[in-house]
């Protein structure tokens, strides 16, 4: 639930800034205690395509196509970090 932290994440924003929109994904769906979590992931580029073939697969380890950069318990994001991922990565579900 944690964002990262501020000096990290201004340097990786300016690493990502051409690519923000097309590479972050929300994924929905149960952490491994089988709660509902939802996760916004930064996926690598070169491994955009294969992650998104495994879109709806059982089970996923997100680090392996990515960095995740938000995530919390519930079904949905709170409006306020919908808010921050709008604002730094272009991204709107």
């Amino acid at each position: 639930m944690n964002p990262m932290s501020s000096s990290k994440t201004a340097s990786f924003l300016q690493a990502v800034q051409s690519n923000r929109p097309e590479l972050i994904f929300l994924v929905r769906g149960k952490d491994v205690s089988g709660q509902r979590a939802w996760y916004y992931v930064l996926v690598d580029r070169n491994k955009r395509d294969v992650f998104s073939a495994r879109n709806g697969a059982a089970s996923v380890n997100l680090t392996d196509y990515g960095r995740i950069l938000y995530s919390g318990f519930g079904e949905n994001p709170p409006r306020e970090t919908k808010e921050i991922i709008a604002r730094d990565y272009g991204f709107k579900e």
